[in-house]
């Protein structure tokens, strides 16, 4: 079988390289490799590729000493189609150095030390990809550029890029992907408009600081990206980004110093996901996002403090709506408008109240994120109109009294998250609409008597840990004509001494059962704790315990832990293990 590859590497001079070029490059190679070489190209019309390499069709000349290339160095490869100069310490091309190549479709002269770019890409008719990553590029000239007018793909990432020049991409009609980031581009005007097959366009990490009427007004661009990220923006005019439709991509101004979001901005713009997250935004104007469609609109960590209907007035947001990490106090009404909203982020913000109603019309809401806030009070029908919400989260809050009701319009929820309160005593009748909860976080707060959860049938993980308990109710989790089953049950860090005999009635196994740091001194509760494959007791005075174990009733425990140890049930009796239970299960998995 004839090989259709050629490596060059190792050689110190242009001979020795037009030598071995002449000993294994036939017309059967396709691909030559020269490599980790040290030589210079020669001055004048002396080409180094002889006629028989007019099969030729990848020329990789990579990661050698080569610091100039000469005209007439690629005569005789009129087939050639992709040229790789990568790593080569290029610092000067000769002008129209690449005539030659007519069928060169990709050019990658990444990783170098090239300034100059101009009248170097005369005659590549029919490039369609030009890579100039991380070289030394400091302006692009108006013709630098010209005459490649089947050019789809640009980058020229990781440059020194300050300035682009108005009609840069005048001849390039049919250019898709522009990728210019890690640059010092400080202004652009209206270069873009006229690119009406635009797929993807990377202007991130730049210093560019306005985007001007016109930028992108109007422009469809059916791909995944358009970024102005880690810039210095601080104003985006009215119609810069009027009109815009990336209905499969996302819209990317994180990470700037915008302030205000000025009526207009977004109107009548369509994209997938519109990220405003990390800027310093502490004001949006009424119609900021008149007529605007996404899915996903990220204003997380900004300065925004209050929210109201009008700067939403139709918007129209079909997943997520993300706002945490702000200044919120007050938002009462502020959501009527997303009909369609599926999930709602308002973590970390400095909301004091839930307000009867404040969350009418998010019909379709399924998770709702209110933790991290300052929520002392939940007023009663706070959560009407958001009928489907399955996931709650109030943990991390000041809050320490809850109604009857206060959850009543709440029937699909399958998740509640409580933890970090101020609670103290639990409404028996609390629960009692919520018959799809199947988690439920209760954790670090001040309860003394925990409630019955007998009703809640789908209940799984059940935390309680790190409260004031001193008791279970009887029949607590007992439910008629039922055997349950739960994932976990987490009392742990309460004050629990002692087990009543029907604690756990109604429990057919729990997987992991946590009653570690409560006051259990003796043996009794033993005979009351449920099957389970872990029983945690780590941190209880407890005395002759392996007395105790040896008096277990039938029932199935695998695993009982304690400091730094377990004991492990066995056909023999129960054995102990001077090893911490948590790195032995992770062992069995």
């Amino acid at each position: 079988m004839t090989d259709t590859n050629a490596i060059i590497e190792g050689k110190c001079s242009l001979q020795e390289i037009k030598d071995e070029i002449e000993t294994k490059v036939n017309e059967n190679v396709a691909t030559l490799t020269i490599t980790s070489n040290n030589f210079e190209f020669p001055c004048g019309n002396v080409p180094i590729f002889e006629a028989d390499v007019l099969n030729l069709e990848r020329l990789h000349i990579n990661n050698n000493q080569v610091h100039r290339i000469t005209s007439c160095a690629f005569y005789n490869l009129k087939n050639l189609r992709y040229l790789e100069l990568i790593g080569n310490g290029l610092e000067t091309l000769d002008e129209n150095v690449f005539d030659d190549l007519v069928s060169l479709y990709s050019l990658d002269l990444s990783d170098n030390n090239i300034e100059n770019i101009d009248n170097i890409f005369g005659g590549l008719d029919n490039l369609f990809s030009l890579v100039l990553n991380n070289n030394k590029i400091r302006n692009i000239g108006e013709d630098a550029l010209s005459g490649l007018k089947n050019l789809h793909n640009l980058e020229i990432n990781r440059n020194q890029v300050e300035e682009l020049s108005d009609n840069v991409f005048q001849d390039l009609g049919d250019l898709s992907h522009i990728l210019l980031k890690n640059n010092n581009i400080k202004c652009i005007n209206n270069l873009f408009s006229h690119l009406k097959n635009l797929h993807y366009l990377d202007l991130s990490h730049n210093d560019i600081a306005k985007l001007n009427n016109g930028l992108l007004e109007g422009l469809t661009i059916n791909g995944p990206l358009v970024d102005f990220s880690f810039n210095s923006l601080e104003e985006i005019e009215e119609n810069a980004l009027a009109c815009v439709q990336i209905p499969f991509g996302s819209l990317k101004l994180n990470n700037n110093k915008i302030k205000t979001i000025k009526t207009g901005t977004f109107n009548n713009i369509l994209a997938k996901t519109i990220l405003l997250c990390k800027n310093e935004i502490e004001n949006i104007e009424d119609d900021a996002f008149k007529n605007c469609h996404c899915e996903t609109l990220h204003l997380e960590d900004n300065c925004i403090s209050e929210l109201h209907l009008e700067q939403f007035n139709c918007l129209t947001v079909t997943y997520q709506l993300w706002l945490s990490n702000n200044k919120i106090t007050c938002f009462a009404g502020a959501f009527g408008n997303f009909c369609q909203l599926q999930r709602l982020d308002l973590d970390h913000n400095q909301i004091e109240e839930v307000s009867s109603g404040c969350f009418q019309g998010l019909d379709n809401v399924v998770l709702l994120k209110l933790g991290y806030n300052l929520i002392g009070v939940i007023e009663d029908n706070a959560f009407a109109g958001v009928n489907n919400l399955a996931v709650l989260l109030l943990h991390n809050n000041q809050i320490t009294n809850l109604n009857s009701n206060t959850f009543t319009d709440l029937p699909k929820l399958s998740t509640l998250d409580l933890e970090s309160n101020n609670l103290q005593a639990l409404p028996p009748d609390l629960f009692e609409n919520n018959l799809d909860l199947n988690y439920l976080n209760l954790s670090h707060n001040c309860i003394s008597h925990a409630p019955r959860f007998n009703d809640l049938s789908m209940l799984r993980v059940l935390n309680l840990g790190y409260n004031q308990i001193q008791s279970l109710c009887c029949n607590s989790f007992a439910e008629t004509g039922a055997n349950r089953i739960f994932e976990s049950i987490m009392l742990n860090n309460n004050q629990i001494g002692n087990l009543a005999p029907n604690s756990f009635d109604g429990l057919e196994f729990v997987c992991t059962l946590n009653l570690d740091n409560n006051g259990f001194e003796t043996r009794d509760f033993f005979n009351y704790v449920p099957e389970c494959t872990v029983l945690s007791l780590k941190g209880n005075p407890l005395e002759n315990i392996e007395i105790a174990l040896e008096d277990l009733p039938s029932h199935q425990i695998d695993y009982i832990a304690f400091e730094n140890y377990f004991f492990q049930k066995t056909t023999c009796g129960w054995i102990r293990v001077d090893q911490p239970l948590e790195e032995k299960l992770e062992e069995i998995e």
